[in-house]
């Protein structure tokens, strides 16, 4: 029944199945197959349990005491790790596979029948090759990936799945039941070397594109700076030689001009921020309109550098400088669907000279959420519930809130996919 062969046998190595030496004293959690010796060789006898023992045979003068061979078994025994290397099907690259077997013996005697074929052997070897194989049908780029995202433990775990009834049936035909297989990829330095070499020079290769983009950015930046700022000086000067203003008539004009030049030159750094930071930005922006203001000229403003760096707007150029919320929101160079919204924002919730605390953080909420609503397929679900939720608060909180408020903030909300459309 012992394996012949120069190989160890797995079953016997893995302390599944012994050759039992001191009688029917068996441990816990262990079978007794006991074979009797024969003429002919070994005949099965028996398979006993715990204090279990062969039955007593009378005596008689012409047949000598039997003779017996018993192997104890291991009907649990601990869960088993093993590992191989494979071919991928390239031929260009290999990979390594973790396994670890949890499984229990189903039948001691159909084991131990075959145990100098090694069981447990043929058992393991089987579920190498078919998963193996499985595994290097795929592109070796997703064996890559799915290495890097988590040892390739859900790509195992799909094809064990798919693969393990067969296996099961397999098993069963030596007496062993699995119970379970937990695999993992593992790739050697040289086998993830060609990878690693191909993602750095693809990284090189987009911070190449990223840097000239960005210096071709920074020009059109710079240049843009430049005429405004020349625009700002010639009209400047063009407000000072006029001999027809008074003074305090230059002095108005000269201010509000300045006002209009510090705007352009925020919405410029927003535009460069969007540039860098992407979506973020306008949200950002959003905030600010609220955040950092508590008169109407102050919203006005922000919500004037908001608009020019909503990426639905139909140009890119500065608006004109117009002092009133109509006016501004009436520029052909905004996006009617922005126009709108930003107008009725103004209209509902801008009403008074001063905005209160409660007003602040409520329109600052409202402008998140319009922002982000505004993105459309982009937009990221998860901030926008929070948006949501921080908007019911903030609504909750207000009680000067008037019933047309109310019903707007209801109605945006109760039919965001309607809202949404407005901004195409």
């Amino acid at each position: 029944m012992v394996d012949g062969n120069c190989m160890a046998n797995l079953t016997q190595e893995w302390d599944v199945v012994s050759e039992e030496r001191k009688g029917t004293a068996l441990e816990n959690g262990r079978q007794l197959v006991v074979y009797e010796l024969v003429d002919r060789g070994l005949q099965f006898a028996a398979v006993l349990g715990l204090s279990e023992s062969m039955p007593k045979q009378k005596f008689s003068p012409f047949r000598s005491r039997p003779e017996y061979v018993s192997y104890a078994v291991n009907i649990n025994p601990p869960p088993r790790r093993f590992s191989n290397r494979f071919s991928h099907k390239s031929n260009a690259h290999m990979f390594g596979i973790d396994f670890n077997m949890q499984f229990s013996i189903s039948n001691a005697k159909l084991l131990v029948d075959n145990l100098k074929d090694d069981p447990l052997r043929i058992v393991r070897n089987e579920i190498e090759r078919l998963l193996g194989s499985e595994v290097a049908k795929q592109e070796w780029t997703s064996i890559f990936q799915e290495k890097q995202e988590d040892n390739g433990e859900k790509l195992l775990k799909d094809i064990t799945n798919k693969k393990l009834e067969y296996l099961s049936n397999f098993s069963l035909k030596y007496g062993v039941e699995i119970i379970s297989i937990a695999s993992s990829l593992h790739l050697d330095a040289e086998d993830e070397e060609p990878n690693v070499a191909a993602a750095k020079a693809e990284n090189k290769r987009k911070l190449a594109e990223i840097e000239t983009s960005t210096a071709i950015k920074n020009l059109e930046t710079e240049h843009q700076i430049q005429i405004i700022q020349e625009n700002y000086r010639l009209q400047t000067e063009q407000i000072k030689q006029d001999s027809e203003l008074t003074l305090v008539d230059k002095n108005h004009k000269l201010q509000i001009l300045r006002k209009q030049h510090e705007s352009d030159m925020i919405a410029i750094d927003l535009k460069d921020e969007l540039r860098k930071g992407g979506i973020d930005a306008l949200i950002t922006a959003a905030a600010n309109v609220a955040n950092n203001t508590n008169t109407i000229d102050g919203i006005v403003a922000a919500v004037r550098n908001m608009q020019n760096l909503a990426p639905l707007a139909t140009t890119g150029s500065m608006l004109p400088g117009q002092t009133s919320p109509t006016g501004l929101l009436s520029s052909p160079s905004i996006h009617t669907g922005w126009a709108t919204v930003l107008q009725e924002v103004l209209e509902h919730f801008a009403t008074t000279s001063t905005i209160n605390m409660p007003m602040r953080r409520l329109l600052s909420v409202l402008l998140h959420w319009i922002a982000e609503v505004s993105l459309g397929d982009k937009a990221d679900l998860k901030r926008l519930e929070e948006y949501r939720n921080a908007l019911r608060e903030a609504k909750q909180s207000n009680e000067d809130l008037t019933p047309q408020q109310i019903d707007y903030l209801y109605k945006s909300l109760q039919d965001e996919n309607e809202f949404r459309q407005r901004f195409f």
